[in-house]
């Protein structure tokens, strides 16, 4: 939706720290919301957000 392009996933969450699910049921496919369901939440108190296991992508021709 537009409303939400450039949203962070902080911005997916309610009120309570949870995932958002009436936000996110009516646009996103059932089998993205599984794998979703399936990770916390963001939460401050979880420390820092740190990109992991990022490499550059590499092409064979």
């Amino acid at each position: 939706p537009n409303d939400l392009y450039g949203a962070r996933v902080c911005d997916l969450v309610d009120a309570h720290g949870n995932w958002n699910w009436a936000l996110l049921q009516n646009w996103m496919p059932n089998q993205l919301q599984y794998k979703i369901a399936a990770v916390m939440p963001p939460r401050s108190d979880n420390g820092r957000d740190e990109q992991l296991g990022v490499q550059q992508a590499v092409r064979f021709q």
